[in-house]
C-alpha cells in the first residue's frame, strides 16, 4: 500500500515536468494540508482566468489525528472552481473568493465503521484564494463530501452513507502552491 501510494504521489508531482512549457501557463503545483490529511495538489487555470480545476491526492489522516484509526486512507478529489468575487489589490496578483463542485473517491475508514471501504462522493468547495507577485498562492477553504461508502460487512458488501465526508466539512484545508505563468 505504501509503495503504491509513493508511486502515485511521485507520478502526480512529476506530471508538470511532462507538459511542454507553452502549455504550463495557468498551472499550479503545491501541497495540501488539513486536519483531514496531507497531500499534493495540481491546479489548471482556464484561458479566461475565471475558472480553474483542482486535482488533489492526499492521505486521509483525520482518523489518525483523532485517534480512532492507526493507518491513513487515500483520497483523490477533483473540483471545478469558479471565482465568485475577485478583488484588485495593489500588492497581490489575485485575491478572490471561489466556489466549486466535483467528485471524491478513495479507500478510507469511516469513523463509525470498522475496516476500510471504497468511498465515492460529490463534493462542494468554498475558499478564499490569494496569489502573490512571486507566484506563490494560498487557498484556504472548506469542502463538503456527500456520498457512499462500500465496505465488507462480514463477507457481505454493504453500502452506507459516508459520514466522515459530512462530519469533516468543518475542518479547513490550506493549499500552498507555485503558479507557473
Amino acid at each position: 500500500m505504501k509503495f503504491r501510494f509513493t508511486v502515485l504521489a511521485l507520478t502526480f508531482l512529476l506530471l508538470p515536468l511532462c507538459i511542454p512549457a507553452s502549455a504550463q501557463k495557468g498551472l499550479g503545483v503545491g501541497s495540501f494540508q488539513s486536519f483531514k490529511g496531507l497531500g499534493i495538489s495540481l491546479e489548471t487555470l482556464s484561458p479566461s482566468g475565471r475558472e480553474f480545476n483542482t486535482f488533489t491526492l492526499y492521505a486521509d489522516m483525520a482518523g489518525v489525528y483523532l485517534g480512532y484509526n492507526s493507518d491513513p486512507g487515500v483520497k483523490f478529489n477533483y473540483s471545478h472552481n469558479i471565482r465568485l468575487a475577485q478583488f484588485d489589490p495593489q500588492t497581490l496578483d489575485d485575491l478572490s473568493f471561489v466556489a466549486g463542485s466535483g467528485v471524491t473517491a478513495g479507500w478510507v475508514k469511516d469513523s463509525v465503521r470498522d475496516g476500510y471501504g471504497l468511498c465515492t462522493a460529490l463534493s462542494g468547495t468554498f475558499a478564499a484564494r490569494a496569489v502573490f507577485p512571486c507566484r506563490v498562492g494560498f487557498t484556504l477553504g472548506i469542502t463538503l463530501e456527500t456520498g457512499l461508502l462500500l465496505y465488507d460487512n462480514g463477507g457481505h458488501p454493504t453500502t452506507t452513507l459516508y459520514r466522515d465526508g459530512i462530519y469533516h466539512t468543518i475542518l479547513p484545508h490550506l493549499t500552498i502552491s507555485y503558479q507557473f505563468k
